[in-house]
């Protein structure tokens, strides 16, 4: 009885695991905040960028008018769209005031174009100049919340894009209390064992032979 009932759940996990991995990555969410709010921007673009000069920039997303010199031309690659007719999923990029949300997943970009998020930056067109931010790197969406923020400061003459510390690279000041955490579970996970053992070695003497 326990043997089908074993095997009935490593029959469904299995299908569940396949059919999360073969199901399509759900949308990346990130919040642009823009400080100071003023001056209003007139359009914003979303490039990737091939090298880190920016050369052979690729417009991903637009907001709105970036025609002036400075902006990417030509049309977006991935265009937002607010037809729920086409299906549950469509691409978003609107700003209301000094925040934008932004939303994508990389098949929207096709085929042949990779998404490289090591290689993004932000143009904006504002009624006195056209302002880019420096390159920078989109993190991993965390599983249970992608949902992040994107800091940029406003200058005289650019925008800043404010880079976020990765969670999963540990820095120096935490290597020690990492190497205590590890230790402590691994001398649980030996006191638990061991403490199994032996109850483990008189229950099975104690069973009659078959």
């Amino acid at each position: 009885m326990w043997v089908i009932i074993i095997l009935a759940v490593a029959t469904v996990s299995s299908l569940a695991t396949a059919a999360i991995a073969n199901s399509p990555a759900p949308p990346e969410r990130y919040w642009l905040k823009f400080t100071p709010a003023q001056p209003a921007s007139e359009g914003l673009q979303i490039i990737q960028c091939e090298s880190p000069q920016c050369q052979k920039p690729l417009l991903i997303m637009q907001y709105k008018t970036c025609t002036k010199t400075g902006c990417v031309p030509g049309e977006a690659l991935v265009q937002h769209t607010v037809d729920t007719s086409l299906g549950a999923w469509q691409p978003h990029f609107a700003c209301i005031e000094n925040t934008c949300f932004w939303s994508f997943r990389d098949l929207d970009l096709g085929k042949s174009h990779n998404f490289n998020r090591n290689l993004l930056k932000i143009i904006a067109q504002y009624p006195d100049l056209v302002r880019s931010s420096n390159i920078f790197k989109l993190l991993e969406p965390d599983v249970f919340d992608s949902l992040t923020d994107i800091p940029i400061a406003v200058t005289t003459t650019d925008l800043r894009v404010s880079q976020p510390v990765d969670p999963k690279e540990p820095s120096p000041s935490k290597n020690g209390k990492n190497g205590i955490a590890q230790f402590a579970a691994l001398a649980i996970l030996l006191l638990s064992v061991g403490s199994e053992l032996p109850i483990a070695y008189f229950y099975f003497r104690r069973q009659p032979p078959a």
